[in-house]
């Protein structure tokens, strides 16, 4: 088969797949007519598309279509949703060529350098050109959302980079023939765009439900919650002598261990504290909540009972010795004298004391008992 016959029928079943895309001007006939209109535009390069076909893969076969030889390059697009697109080495050697020396040498060089950035920086222009046109073009719904709002993203060094980046599980994928100067040179451009998810029919208008007062009064209020990194225990006299700018060695800090805490020590949540769009963000982790306890002074152990420490004992006081204490046997056998010292002794009496005093200077009589 003569090369003539490939290039006829290219464009016979270019044709017959843009008879049928035109009925709808889906997004196969939108990137036929972009990329032609691009490429002049932008890089005054005379480019037809004379085969198209599309298709839907799962994102595991990505890989596989891509290859080892072949450009890739990562589309970004609305909403973070994010696209492949790849060239054979043919169409990037046209492209690379007719944009640094002004023209494409007829048919394969037989290179096989690798890929470098700036093969990606000379692809971008058409690229971002051929999909805004592509998007303006295309008529269906699902189509307009599947094109729309994607461009040139970075220059993926492999395949498998390029997979990692993708993150939709299924993709339409469309397949060009390129014809660069009316048969200079014949390459392959690939587009691997997510699927527009399908979208829910509007709900119908409905009055809004009539809020109670309560429920408005919970709109009102404020929350406050206090993140917490790290805890700290400084002396009295360290916190008291902090200025403005000092800086504090955080230890044991755990940032994927952040604990969100209400006014009243309670902690809410935790999870991991990082950067979302520029702000300070938390991403929690579904912990139940529990209250945060202070941890003990140091030499106080919680866990050891407390015990009351025991009460003195009370000494009794000694009871003085009494008569009845005396043993009568020792008192007989004891001389006068002596029985009489021991018994003013026992009442705390001397022998010079008189019971019963009378007159100064009379002699007295101890009274008489009654008869």
């Amino acid at each position: 088969m003569t090369a003539t016959n490939t290039v006829l029928q290219a464009k016979l079943a270019s044709a017959r797949g843009e008879g049928a895309a035109e009925q709808g001007r889906g997004a196969l006939w939108a990137l036929r007519r972009a990329l032609a209109k691009a490429a002049d535009e932008v890089a005054d390069l005379a480019l037809a598309v004379i085969g198209a076909t599309q298709d839907r893969i799962a994102r595991d076969s990505l890989a596989e279509r891509v290859g080892t030889e072949a450009l890739p390059l990562l589309l970004e697009g609305p909403e973070g949703r994010r696209g492949a697109l790849w060239l054979d080495r043919a169409a990037v050697a046209a492209l690379v060529e007719h944009q640094t020396t002004g023209r494409i040498g007829a048919g394969p060089t037989g290179e096989t350098r690798a890929f470098t950035a700036t093969d990606a920086a000379l692809v971008a222009p058409l690229v971002d050109a051929g999909l805004a046109l592509a998007g303006d073009l295309v008529e269906r719904a699902a189509d307009r959302d599947c094109l729309g709002g994607f461009r040139f993203g970075a220059w993926a060094e492999n395949a498998a980079a390029l997979v990692l980046a993708v993150e939709a599980d299924r993709l339409r994928l469309f397949e060009l023939t390129l014809d660069f100067q009316a048969g200079a040179a014949q390459g392959k451009i690939c587009f691997a765009l997510p699927e527009a998810a399908p979208k829910s029919p509007p709900a119908p208008d409905r009055p809004a439900p009539r809020r109670t007062l309560s429920e408005r009064a919970y709109d009102s209020l404020r929350a406050d919650l206090t993140a917490v990194i790290c805890r700290l225990r400084l002396p009295l006299s360290a916190l008291a002598e902090l200025q403005p700018g000092d800086m504090l060695a955080l230890k044991d800090e755990r940032l994927d261990a952040t604990e969100l805490l209400t006014i009243s020590g309670l902690c809410a949540a935790t999870g991991e504290l990082g950067q979302s769009g520029g702000f300070r963000a938390l991403r929690l982790s579904g912990d139940s909540p529990r209250r945060v306890a202070p941890k003990p002074a140091p030499g106080f152990d919680e866990t050891r009972p407390v015990r009351k420490a025991p009460a003195p004992e009370e000494e009794e006081a000694p009871v003085p010795a009494t008569l009845a204490d005396v043993d009568e046997l020792q008192l007989e056998t004891m001389p006068p004298e002596q029985a009489a010292q021991e018994i003013s002794d026992l009442a705390g009496l001397s022998l010079d004391d008189d019971p019963w005093p009378g007159p100064e200077g009379a002699e007295s009589d101890p009274p008489e008992a009654p008869g």
